[in-house]
């Protein structure tokens, strides 16, 4: 599995490659959206909100996004996508197991996503 991209970047000139300055804007962004979003809801979150949560510039936003929406989307995107993995690997490590158990481990698995995610839950659950 890839390592992460940095959550911070050093100042200044460094030896990160692009795409991993990038990913690291891109992601922090994609999770400053989910946080602006599940305190002040999707309507009252403006892209400054965004930027200033992300540590980035209006500019580098409009790289990474056409607008809000498109940003919201992406989070909302990666939001499943974390959520999917996490079922799937239980879906796979319960195989054997009867349907009620496996059940019961879907549902635990789905809580512990949210209880982990809670920008990403009140979004999704909300938003």
């Amino acid at each position: 599995m890839p390592s992460a991209p940095p959550r911070t970047l050093p100042r200044g000139p460094h030896q990160l490659a692009r795409e991993v300055v990038l990913a690291s804007q891109r992601g922090r962004m994609i999770e400053a959206m989910a946080e602006a979003v599940a305190d002040k809801g999707y309507a009252a979150t403006t892209v400054a909100d965004v930027v200033a949560r992300a540590g980035v510039s209006r500019r580098t936003f409009y790289e990474h996004f056409s607008d809000r929406e498109d940003c919201f989307l992406a989070a909302y995107d990666a939001g499943v996508d974390l959520l999917l993995g996490h079922l799937q690997a239980e879906a796979e490590a319960g195989a054997r197991l009867d349907w009620a158990e496996r059940t019961r481990r879907g549902i635990r698995a789905y809580l512990e996503v949210m209880a982990a995610e809670p920008a990403f839950a009140r979004t999704f659950l909300i938003e």
